[in-house]
């Protein structure tokens, strides 16, 4: 599914130490946006390294232009960034444990109980 665009503005944003090992931060963002004639309220998470954050919190002030992106069917879920949502990472993993799964289990292929002579042939 297509997200759709719409201009939102920056409410709050704030860095905080995430508890990682690896020591990478997060900054943790709320928005304001528009869709489907009613105004919605958005958050997100954006992690990196302090400097890489620092550069990104300078951008993210109160009152910034930004452009949010939401699903069409479901207006008030969104993102600061178009691409592969959750849901669709969650296809993607069933479809590759299918893969997998079927590979592994396919006729013809030795498991317990087969002839060993039958792997000479």
């Amino acid at each position: 599914m297509e997200r759709q665009a719409s201009e939102g503005v920056l409410r709050a944003a704030a860095a905080s130490d995430s508890a990682r090992p690896d020591s990478a931060q997060a900054l943790r963002v709320r928005y304001q946006y528009a869709a489907a004639g009613r105004t919605h309220v958005g958050s997100a998470v954006v992690r990196g390294s302090g400097a890489e954050l620092a550069a990104r919190l300078a951008d993210y002030r109160p009152g910034a232009r930004l452009t949010a992106y939401y699903a069409p069917a479901q207006p008030w879920r969104s993102a600061l960034a178009r691409g592969v949502g959750a849901g669709q990472w969650g296809a993607l993993g069933a479809g590759l444990l299918l893969l997998v799964l079927s590979v592994t289990l396919a006729p013809g292929r030795r498991g317990p109980g087969a002839d060993p002579s039958a792997a000479s042939r």
